[in-house]
């Protein structure tokens, strides 16, 4: 059987977080801190600088910017604010963990790179080498420019410093690395005490910097200085054979460059590199809307991707196209199979 990892956050600390003031339901618990599943051996806590908004079509500009400037520190993000997920840590990093990425995203890419290269890792995905580490935000009211920095104002820095002391207290870490150089300053100038962990700033992994030497050479020097012993999952590729051995007998192999969609079927389409089999999926026209349910063995990770609106659904709204749920459930036997 095949691992099938979800990428959620740990919960271990959650009932403490949830203490934070900030974090209390009266305010912002989606902007808890993402703990990784190796953190409690790493203790290495990320800290990167703010979420963002972002304008769309659909957003009532003039309603939220006043909220973002007004009231986001006295009331919880309406429930039709149009971008709320942007400011959920955790989703933005289950997002990046389960490949529903863009390229800001180098943001994680990068720093987990470092754990591949300081640990020497093979067969091991950038996203479990993620989980070596916590994630937070040190501002804790988004940027109100998609991409930029945030103009933040004395409020800002005064909260931010005390959510990130109350972050340090709950999770102890043994090491801090900030990823935002603006985050680092406005915390040292806020800091009235000498802090009880180590605390480092590297370039921010998506500027031009970041392969410099204060940037990944840095960065990797600190995960050596602060290794431990971590059992990472490693993946395994899989033999053509062994894939088409477990496939129902009603799904129809098709070659890589064969239209992946053929009426009243539904295909299956193998992809291989030089170590073997790295991702698979299945693919059917329901609803006028021609889906692929695939698994990618490097991530060990099944997606569900509509082809038509380019999105990806959920699992939870697979039962709203006709026979998605049945081709979901087959897919998940043939896994179990392997």
């Amino acid at each position: 059987m095949v691992i099938i990892n979800s990428w959620e956050s740990s919960q271990d600390f959650d009932s403490e977080l949830s203490k934070i003031e900030h974090y209390s339901k009266k305010h912002h618990p989606e902007m808890m801190p993402f703990i990784g599943s190796h953190y409690n051996k790493s203790r290495i806590l990320l800290v990167g600088e703010s979420h963002f908004y972002e304008y769309n079509d659909n957003n009532n500009q003039e309603f939220e910017i006043k909220y973002l400037k007004e009231f986001w520190y006295s009331k919880p993000t309406p429930d039709i604010f149009s971008c709320k997920d942007n400011f959920n840590t955790r989703k933005v990093i289950h997002n990046f963990l389960s490949l529903k990425r863009t390229k800001a995203y180098s943001m994680f890419k990068n720093p987990a790179r470092c754990v591949i290269e300081a640990y020497d890792l093979n067969n091991v995905s950038d996203s479990e080498a993620f989980n070596t580490f916590a994630f937070m935000n040190y501002f804790q009211r988004p940027s109100l420019k998609a991409h930029e920095s945030i103009n933040n104002s004395e409020e800002d820095a005064k909260i931010a410093y005390n959510t990130f002391l109350g972050v340090c207290k709950v999770i102890n870490p043994k090491v801090v690395v900030f990823l935002s150089k603006k985050a680092y300053e406005c915390y040292i100038n806020s800091c009235d005490k000498k802090p009880s962990v180590p605390i480092e700033v590297v370039c921010h992994p998506t500027c031009p910097h970041w392969n410099g030497k204060d940037g990944k050479e840095k960065f990797v020097k600190i995960i050596n200085q602060h290794k431990e012993n971590i059992s990472f999952t490693k993946y395994k590729y899989y033999s053509k054979d062994k894939i088409m051995s477990v496939s129902p007998k009603s799904f129809t192999i098709i070659k890589p460059r064969q239209n992946r969609f053929i009426k009243d079927k539904t295909t299956l389409r193998i992809y291989e590199n030089s170590e073997g089999i790295y991702e698979f999926a299945a693919y059917m026209i329901t609803n006028k809307n021609k889906i692929g349910i695939g698994y990618n063995i490097e991530y060990q990770n099944i997606w569900v991707w509509n082809y038509d609106k380019k999105e990806y659904i959920s699992i939870d709204n697979i039962k709203n196209y006709i026979g998605l749920n049945e081709l979901y459930l087959s897919f998940c036997n043939m896994l179990e199979n392997l």
